[in-house]
């Protein structure tokens, strides 16, 4: 694992419906390392059979070691000496894991279940991947600054005639005109998105899909969105994945709150990280940790990755 590929671990995706992703570090590595700490202490001296023979301990052991034994190795190494060097507090651990459940539950997600699903069971376990998280980002985010010349540049270009939008994606005409009449009738909209629409990352949020700048619309969507303003529905839209009723939540002429520059301000950040101070970073971290090898055959390791 190179210091690029480190730095490629952790960055951030996100889609129309779903949790932010990546923040769980690591994931396929952690059940690795479950993996081969059960079969390291508790032994067991057959692990499976078939009609043909039957593979023991020993050699799943092997088998797991050689291929993924130096990656899961890197990793641990990596995020000890992160949290070491950059030593996040119990406080910034305590709210940066209340804004993930906070994240996790706008898009109809439980933060803390997806953690045990990726196997990490304990408080402590959870609040390692936390702390990982918060480390990392002190890291990358060490030195860069933002002006408030560059937070109005991005809300003049990007948010100032930007809008947030929800819709009710259904699979017929004659469904869709249904909705839109329950909606011109005074009902909900978010409970009629829950109850109608098929499209399943959305429909438990009452149909958010976020802003229009931040996300790639059918256009379609977008020039129907676009004739909008706030609290208007409109007429169901045709696409390529069914009949929307999309209504605007929020702008055009979104204000430039202390919220909404706070929100600017991260984004601007992460567009000015540098991929390659970055990888460097990951350099002087691994260097800063003074990391000694006690099997010969790890020796090597990060001359290895780096070539």
């Amino acid at each position: 694992m190179s210091e690029e590929q480190i730095v490629n671990e952790h960055k951030v995706k996100k889609n129309n419906g779903g949790m932010v992703k990546g923040l769980i570090i690591g994931i396929l590595v952690a059940a690795i390392i479950a993996a081969l700490a059960y079969f390291f202490f508790l032994k067991p001296e057959t692990v499976a059979t078939t009609k043909y023979g039957k593979i023991t301990q020993d050699d799943m052991f092997e088998v797991m070691e050689n291929s993924y034994g130096q990656q899961a190795l890197q990793q641990m190494i990596f995020t000890d000496a992160l949290i070491g060097k950059y030593d996040p507090s119990e406080a910034e651990i305590d709210k940066q894991y209340d804004q993930n459940k906070k994240t996790a539950k706008e898009n109809g997600q439980d933060f803390d279940q997806q953690l045990e699903d990726s196997g990490y069971k304990t408080e402590e376990q959870k609040r390692k991947v936390v702390a990982t998280q918060v480390a990392y980002d002190k890291m990358q985010y060490e030195g860069v600054e933002v002006t408030d010349e560059e937070i109005q540049q991005y809300y003049d270009e990007n948010v100032a005639n930007d809008r947030r939008v929800s819709h009710i994606l259904v699979a017929d005409e004659a469904t869709a005109n249904e909705v839109k009449a329950k909606v011109d009738a005074g009902e909900d909209f978010g409970e009629l998105a829950k109850t109608y629409s098929i499209d399943t990352g959305s429909k438990d949020q009452g149909g958010d899909v976020g802003y229009l700048s931040e996300n790639q619309f059918v256009p379609e969507f977008t020039a129907a969105a676009e004739t909008l303003t706030a609290g208007q529905v409109s007429a169901p839209v045709k696409s390529q994945y069914g009949y929307h009723i999309i209504k605007v939540t929020e702008g055009p002429g979104i204000p430039l709150d202390d919220a909404k520059k706070k929100e600017i301000e991260e984004k601007v950040k992460k567009e000015k990280v540098d991929p390659t101070k970055l990888q460097e970073k990951v350099k002087e971290v691994i260097k800063d940790a003074d990391v000694k090898f006690e099997d010969d055959k790890y020796k090597d390791m990060y001359k290895n990755a780096q070539s």
